[in-house]
């Protein structure tokens, strides 16, 4: 017990599991940082020892890869085309809506008008494939060149072994590193006080680690598998909730409080919110930028509007409003 405490005491997680003696793991390996582990494997041992514990370790903690994701130009999109486009599909989709909606699912309806704005976005607003994130914006071209210079000095040194081309190659690389130390400096200074959102952005390129959540006890076993923790964390929230029972209701004394009257989704409230939006914020599930929903926000707003109508009338929600990302963070 007194190891346990330890371990929890510290942080540490133990890396091996799978025994070394028996049935019993005799060789243990303490860390704080799991992600160094890439993997634990059991060979052969000799003397009393079944298996000897042999762990694969990373010198340095795994960088976050970012995924190639297409990223729209906004500063350079046609927004009277879109605007246009959008508009022209308003009046088709209301008009539409209006006479069949008797007969059109709300899914159906937004799965419409999702198509549709993609589509726009894509032929109105140019786009590129972001596959990786500048990991030193503050290296200028001038810095670059200096750089390139510095190089150069150092293989001409290298080559002559002179004395003077070794002091012009020293001299070259405190210019450089001053240079690059007061650029470096002044742009970490320029993304603190700018906004909060560059700023976190540059912490998470930095950062080196991806720890993400720790090994999980799931009756007695730990579990590593991100799915498998996943699937633990999503009971562990399940069974807090109240299970009710629906075979024996109370009876209810009769409501003397007057029914709500029906509610009515009205353009100018709904277009109203759409100005509104942060468009800084990052899309959701569905994928549509706030942007393009303030930007459009008087062409989408009667779209909208007739969405949110049809599904408070009918008490249908689309897949995507059903959907959510989910992100922990750790409570102090």
């Amino acid at each position: 017990m007194q190891m346990i405490d330890l371990a929890n005491d510290f942080n540490l997680e133990q890396m091996v599991t799978e025994p070394t003696r028996k049935n019993n793991i005799l060789d243990l390996f303490f860390t704080t940082n799991a992600t160094l582990v890439e993997k634990s494997i059991v060979i052969p041992g000799m003397s009393d020892h079944d298996g000897i514990a042999m762990l694969i370790i990373n010198t340095s903690p795994k960088r976050n890869k970012q995924k190639p994701h297409k990223a729209y130009l906004y500063n350079k999109a046609d927004m009277p085309g879109i605007k246009n486009e959008l508009n022209r599909f308003s009046n088709e989709f209301c008009n539409k809506s209006h006479t069949i909606s008797g007969n059109v699912s709300v899914e159906e309806m937004w799965s419409e008008f999702k198509s549709h704005l993609n589509t726009t976005m894509d032929k109105y607003i140019p786009s590129k494939i972001m596959s990786k994130q500048n990991k030193t914006p503050w290296i200028s071209p001038t810095i670059k060149r200096m750089q390139r210079r510095k190089q150069r000095a150092y293989n001409k040194a290298r080559k002559s072994g002179n004395s003077s081309d070794w002091d012009n190659f020293t001299s070259i690389r405190k210019d450089t590193h001053k240079v690059t130390k007061f650029s470096y400096r002044k742009y970490v200074r320029d993304v603190c006080l700018d906004s909060k959102k560059q700023f976190w952005s540059f912490i998470k390129n930095i950062s080196k680690d991806s720890t993400g959540i720790s090994a999980l006890k799931d009756h007695g076993a730990l579990v590593s598998d991100n799915k498998q923790k996943a699937d633990i964390l999503n009971n562990q929230f399940c069974s807090v909730f109240t299970q009710e029972d629906i075979h024996s209701t109370p009876n209810i004394a009769q409501n003397t409080t007057p029914p709500i009257e029906n509610i009515t989704i009205h353009t100018p409230g709904i277009e109203k919110l759409l100005k509104d939006l942060n468009q800084n914020k990052a899309a959701g599930v569905d994928g549509i930028s706030p942007r393009i929903l303030k930007e459009a926000a008087h062409e989408l707003a009667p779209i909208l509007s007739k969405i949110f109508q049809a599904s408070l009338d009918t008490g249908e929600l689309p897949l995507d409003w059903r959907n959510a990302n989910i992100s922990r963070f750790i409570k102090g």
